[in-house]
């Protein structure tokens, strides 16, 4: 019997958590959440997931405590390979500042970017990616360029 797939969501919206779970639930895996950066570097540490799926801004402020948690997973040696795949509504409610996969994933150690909300069928496109190539482009960062 093969191992678990293991993905844990790191958002802080109750129903964008629900919401993903239910788009990801064709893939069959263990899908954990936690609502705070802080406790969700806790839990991935716990449970080493397969995959990260982790919000930019966090918090009543808005901050972007997300990318902060990407480097701080990157920088730890039981996290640095898992893949994050990082949400960001900010595309839609602050036009002119936006994230892309094609530029800001050069800068950001990330594996790949989505808009929240996203269509169902586009989260688990980019989820399946991230999972079948098994390891970040990041592993070894900040050692390695990318």
């Amino acid at each position: 019997m093969g191992k678990t797939t293991r993905i844990l969501i790191i958002e802080d919206d109750e129903d964008m958590i629900e919401a993903m779970k239910w788009a990801l639930s064709p893939i069959g895996c263990e899908i954990e959440a936690a609502a705070h950066p802080e406790t969700g570097l806790e839990r991935a540490r716990e449970m080493t997931p397969d995959l990260i799926i982790l919000d930019v801004m966090f918090g009543p402020d808005e901050k972007t405590e997300g990318f902060d948690y990407a480097i701080r997973i990157r920088q730890d040696p039981c996290l640095a390979s898992v893949p994050i795949l990082m949400t960001t509504a900010v595309n839609t409610e602050y036009p002119g500042f936006g994230f892309s996969d094609k530029t800001d994933g050069e800068f950001l150690p990330v594996d790949d970017f989505i808009d929240k909300p996203a269509p169902p069928e586009i989260l688990l496109e980019k989820v399946k990616r991230l999972l079948d190539r098994k390891t970040s482009k990041w592993s070894g960062w900040p050692d390695q360029s990318h």
